[in-house]
């Protein structure tokens, strides 16, 4: 439990033609994404995070957005840990009632640290991810990415005390699922 910040960098293959990914080459691009922010674990097994990206594509687009994601996670015995979700993402630049992409099937996997003040996330497999440019949920334009994320304590469960390994504050691993 507890809030961690977050750095992740994604570079990625993507189609802008839903829903045949990989059937015509000229719908298909390139995709590099950087983001910020700080994620939230309730320790029931529940997270949010939100935090600034900036996107840019080998097709000539380039974005700097805001986004917020609900996920579920699973810290296992040996501290293996995983998540999965949807984000919403909106450009700073969309003009009043645009509404977000949505980001489909946001799933990651890594290392909890034995104290529980580091992670190390990666998504690195062929599974398609979809990004919902209307904000609907069924009109999906895939991608296949590799990821990596590192996310540091900032501070325990209990909002406004910071986090220091053995004091009163922070009361250390939590139980599964409520790590971290």
């Amino acid at each position: 439990m507890g809030t961690y910040s977050q750095n992740e960098q994604w570079g990625c293959i993507a189609t802008n033609s839903p829903p045949i990914f990989g059937s015509d080459p000229s719908t298909q691009f390139t995709l590099h994404n950087t983001a910020a922010g700080e994620i939230t674990y309730d320790g029931n097994g529940n997270a949010h995070s939100e935090g600034r990206n900036g996107l840019n594509t080998s097709d000539g687009f380039a974005d700097i957005g805001t986004y917020s994601c609900d996920y579920t996670y699973v810290v296992n015995d040996d501290l293996t840990f995983s998540y999965s979700g949807l984000c919403d993402v909106l450009s700073i630049f969309a003009p009043p009632g645009t509404p977000p992409a949505i980001l489909t099937n946001q799933k990651w996997y890594g290392k909890l640290s034995a104290d529980t003040n580091t992670l190390l996330l990666e998504r690195h497999d062929a599974e398609a991810e979809g990004t919902s440019s209307d904000g609907i949920v069924n009109d999906i334009n895939e991608r296949v990415c590799g990821k990596t994320q590192q996310q540091v304590k900032i501070s325990s469960g209990d909002p406004g005390q910071p986090t220091d390994p053995g004091s009163p504050a922070d009361p250390g691993p939590p139980a599964n699922p409520g790590r971290p």
